[in-house]
């Protein structure tokens, strides 16, 4: 795990989907570069997702897991594209290839 848990659920912020990222340090904050509030990735932006999953892998090398959450409102598509986003690097390199499912409560 990335030290605690990589979580993708649903957060409102009015309308507002993102993905909240948890690791060791506690909540990953808005950019990815620190730890805080709000929500690490704003929107479905998958390309930012894997840049944090990037920057977040250069502080935990040797994780290789991830748990994702999300509610249930969360169409299935967006799932699998977070779950490629985090995988690996654009080149083919491991960052969390060992993905597990979680329900959110």
């Amino acid at each position: 795990m990335i030290g605690g848990t990589f979580v993708r659920d649903r957060c409102r912020l009015g309308d507002n989907d993102g993905f909240a990222i948890k690791a060791a340090g506690g909540n990953v904050a808005p950019g990815c570069r620190d730890t805080g509030a709000g929500l690490a990735v704003p929107k479905e932006d998958f390309g930012a997702l894997h840049d944090c999953a990037e920057t977040l892998k250069r502080s935990f090398a040797d994780d290789t897991s991830v748990t994702l959450t999300a509610s249930p409102a969360i169409r299935y598509e967006t799932v699998i594209a977070t779950m490629d986003a985090v995988r690996s690097t654009h080149d083919g390199k491991d960052l969390f290839p060992d993905v597990a499912l979680a329900v959110a409560r």
